[in-house]
């Protein structure tokens, strides 16, 4: 009878072990995603304290956000002002809806608080994005090792701190995460989407409407695209096309989107020239750490988008250069390049794999590397340069 009892009790302890194997890794990417997280809020408060700041996460853009989601876009306050102090009726629709929108359906739950409502859905939105981001890899071929390290790099990115803040970042990177997912695994709708959706949420959302309808054409091309193929490419460009076409009933004009960002913000395509310009001018004669900074990353998301060409699939390589050069070919407030380059991850993960493939101890070190510069640039950029985001 004792023997039968031992016999039950180590089956059943057995039993827990093996649940409890098979729950880590899908908690995982999760649990990293947040603990990144936890360290950049501290960091970012203990920044602050130095400096003796109160602890904003919804400085900036933030607070246009959380005006828009509180009052609309003809309700906004003309407190609220564009880069040069002007208000007018078209301002707010500089800014995509989606976001403000999800914070607006979330605020009753924290009590009309829509900070706090920001935050958790913004935070929320990052850990689909750490799922998503860890299935890409796992379809690329990486290892659950390399996975993990893709999670941790794009957590700490530098100006991933908007990820925890009144930011869409974070939803945009579920997004795009989900609708690269949806193009590997060919599952079209889910591409097509979520690629739609991303849409309403920034403009950055062009180089993956291109993509998924690059990817449809190319099959439609070669005889081998299904109707769902066809059908994510005609429902990827909606949302974008949508917004901009309503605020072109707005403001009467065809490019009134457009006029208003670059009234507004100085935001416009020149081909690279208002980057370039800057570029060498700060590293020239500027004596800011954060401005000097700020250029190597840009020269770096060249060199990612370089080293990525041949380890990873086209498309997953293709997003990522398009939004690179989306992002450098634009003129605009220079100091915010860093936080517009963070959609284009997936050019970390050639560098996640290759960190992986290293002994444990070193591939440790490697990672933590990347993850305390991005978090320290991060906060001080958020503490001590009036334009970081």
């Amino acid at each position: 009878m004792r023997t039968l009892v031992t016999r039950s009790a180590t089956a059943a302890r057995l039993l827990d072990s093996t649940r409890t194997a098979r729950w880590l890794p899908l908690a995982a990417p999760g649990a990293v995603y947040l603990a990144v997280r936890v360290v950049q809020i501290l960091l970012l408060w203990w920044l602050d304290a130095i400096q003796q700041k109160p602890l904003d996460l919804h400085m900036w853009d933030g607070n246009w956000y959380l005006d828009l989601a509180r009052d609309g876009y003809h309700g906004i306050p003309s407190s609220s002002t564009d880069l040069h102090g002007h208000h007018t009726p078209y301002t707010a629709m500089g800014f995509f809806p989606a976001y403000p929108l999800l914070v607006r359906v979330a605020s009753p739950i924290f009590f009309g608080n829509y900070a706090a409502a920001a935050i958790a859905v913004s935070t929320i939105a990052g850990m689909a994005a750490a799922y998503g981001v860890s299935r890409l890899v796992r379809d690329i071929g990486g290892s659950r090792a390399a996975a993990l390290v893709t999670v941790v790099l794009f957590a700490a990115a530098p100006m991933s701190i908007v990820y925890s803040m009144a930011y869409p970042e974070a939803v945009q990177a579920a997004l795009s995460a989900w609708a690269l997912v949806g193009l590997l695994e060919r599952k079209w709708l889910l591409a097509g989407w979520c690629a739609a959706m991303s849409g309403l949420v920034r403009p950055t959302a062009l180089p993956l409407i291109a993509v998924v309808v690059a990817v449809a054409a190319c099959g439609l091309i070669r005889g081998r695209a299904s109707w769902k193929a066809i059908t994510a490419a005609l429902i990827a460009p909606i949302g974008l096309a949508a917004y901009i076409l309503w605020v072109a009933t707005q403001t009467g004009s065809l490019t009134g989107y457009f006029a208003i960002q670059e009234s507004g913000w100085d935001l416009g395509f020149d081909g690279g020239a208002a980057t370039t310009e800057w570029a060498a001018n700060t590293l020239a004669s500027d004596s800011s750490a954060f401005s000097i900074l700020a250029v190597w990353l840009m020269i770096g998301s060249i060199v990612l988008a370089v080293y990525a060409v041949r380890r990873l699939p086209w498309s997953i390589w293709a997003y990522g250069a398009l939004t690179v050069l989306m992002t450098l070919a634009t003129s605009g407030v220079m100091s915010t390049k860093p936080r517009e380059l963070l959609p284009a991850f997936v050019l970390l993960i050639p560098v996640a794999i290759g960190i992986s493939r290293h002994r444990p101890g070193k591939a440790i070190i490697l990672t933590a590397m990347w993850a305390g510069f991005g978090l320290w640039f991060s906060a001080y950029g958020l503490t001590t340069w009036h334009y970081s985001i």
